[in-house]
């Protein structure tokens, strides 16, 4: 459930510590620089960070004093952000393990981080899909820290995943990305964009071998411009997987964006790599604009031409050449199972652990 770092919108305290110590090249320290003089929540956590230095998310003890929720009994701390930590729990009424996510202290004071974060917790209740993480609560601790409580997932991230096996199987990776384009099209049913499909935030369940799509924390719902905090001109997400137009303007995209990026993530799982190669991220949103990726040879010979058809038209610079619907896009990877492009090995299917479509 934690995440992973490297988002462009630079909320990320190892980012900001680097920018505070001088640990990044010239032309990321002009581009933060430039980013903080618009982005009031960098300069909150940038502030903090000087009096407290970042530590990983594997590597950070857990606080002495975590006051969760009553009824529920603290764990281990299993994820951090820049908009709060997620802690594993127990919840004693329902004899649960449940994930609650906490707002960082320092956020809690400012009233348009309480509503982003409140925003998450709401759009996420709103949902109820098998590939979609279910939130079952939302409030405020006796000490005033604002949670929300959430599905516990057991299983692994695609990214973890993907570091292990360097690619996944195509019959089970086809699977997931049906999945999670079924979420998707879930979501924007309640005119909800994501807004950071990555293999960090799509988790497999241990049991099932199912995609979870979790982290709907820069998620927009399109239809409510009340709750919609993004600056316009401000680029929200994760640079290696935004689309074009996320990279433009954060504030004005559409679902059409997050067929892109689940595209990139498709393209990712496949290959083992991203698809851009640049160095910082002022240069991937740069590639990202020019649509500069490519297959290589090896990539072109072991990618049957149909899928990488598929990826490319999910990955298109224009919105508009890409699928227009989730259910297109599900179809046509339907398809490629009744042509036998995609096929599970015997011995696969004869262990039973081929990954269930809902």
């Amino acid at each position: 459930m934690g995440n992973d770092h490297g988002k462009i919108y630079p909320s990320y305290r190892e980012k900001l510590w680097q920018y505070t110590v001088g640990r990044m090249s010239a032309q990321e320290k002009a581009f933060f620089k430039e980013h903080l003089v618009r982005c009031k929540l960098c300069k909150i956590i940038l502030e903090d960070v000087k009096d407290h230095p970042p530590e990983s998310a594997e590597t950070l003890p857990m606080p002495g004093k975590v006051a969760l929720p009553r009824g529920f009994r603290l764990i281990e701390r299993i994820g951090i952000g820049g908009m709060g930590s997620v802690y594993k729990a127990h919840q004693a009424s329902m004899d649960r393990e449940v994930a609650i996510k906490i707002l960082a202290p320092e956020l809690a004071k400012k009233e348009e981080f309480v509503n982003r974060f409140l925003r998450e917790a709401k759009a996420a209740a709103k949902l109820s899909h098998n590939g979609l993480v279910r939130v079952y609560d939302v409030g405020k601790t006796d000490d005033g820290r604002y949670y929300f409580v959430m599905e516990y997932i057991r299983g692994r991230t695609l990214r973890s995943i993907i570091k292990t096996r360097r690619k996944l199987l195509l019959h089970e990776l086809v699977e997931y990305i049906i999945q999670v384009a079924s979420a998707l099209e879930h979501a924007w049913q309640e005119k909800i964009i994501h807004r950071d499909v990555k293999p960090e935030n799509i988790m497999i369940t241990d049991e099932e071998g199912m995609a979870k799509l979790t982290d709907l924390g820069l998620a927009k719902k399109t239809d409510d411009e009340s709750a919609a905090l993004t600056q316009t001109g401000i680029a929200m997400g994760t640079p290696d997987y935004m689309s074009p137009e996320q990279v433009r303007d954060t504030a004005n995209i559409t679902y059409l964006s997050d067929i892109y990026s689940l595209g990139a993530t498709f393209f990712h799982c496949l290959t083992g790599r991203k698809p851009f190669t640049g160095k910082s991220a002022v240069r991937i949103m740069a590639e990202v604009m020019e649509g500069e990726w490519e297959w290589t040879a090896a990539e072109k010979k072991t990618v049957p031409r149909p899928v990488r058809k598929i990826v490319e038209r999910m990955m298109a610079l224009k919105p508009g050449n890409r699928f227009q619907t989730h259910a297109e896009l599900i179809g046509v990877l339907s398809e490629l199972r009744s042509t036998g492009v995609v096929r599970a090995p015997r011995r696969h299917l004869k262990r039973g652990k081929r990954p269930r479509r809902r």
